[in-house]
């Protein structure tokens, strides 16, 4: 096989795959639940056109700032997350979460079970979380 019939098949099979997989982040059936399973961390400094990316709590060192949202999801539905406060005492609360794979909505509920957060999840990895805004 000739070099350059051999480039332009690899690149080929190469931007064949890296679409498929773009198309896969955004489907919801292919987003793995127990992913969620962690403490993630709104990242503001990362701005995306997409929505919001949030990662690990444990995940790197970053800057500091006066308030960063958080949200705790544990096995068996329930969670805590922060609140933002208007004089900087913020604090945190508990609550559940739930996860609807068909629409790939990610809900927060208080203790009273009033909705919280509702968020479309975009993107769902080991340490990316990308939700819409």
């Amino acid at each position: 096989m000739k070099p350059l019939t051999f480039f332009l098949s690899l690149s080929s099979i190469l931007i064949v795959l890296i679409f498929s997989a773009c198309d896969q982040a955004k489907d919801p059936s292919v987003i793995d639940p127990n992913l969620f399973l962690n403490c993630w961390t709104h990242v503001h400094e990362e701005v995306l056109e997409e929505g919001r990316y949030f990662q690990p709590c444990d995940f790197s060192d970053l800057p500091a700032s006066r308030y960063r949202a958080t949200y705790h999801l544990q096995e068996g539905g329930s969670c805590t997350y922060s609140v933002l406060s208007p004089v900087d005492a913020h604090y945190s609360l508990t609550g559940t979460w739930d996860y609807n794979t068909k629409n790939a909505n990610l809900k927060i509920y208080d203790a009273n079970q009033a909705l919280v957060l509702d968020l479309e999840v975009l993107e769902l990895t080991g340490n990316r979380l990308v939700v819409s805004p």
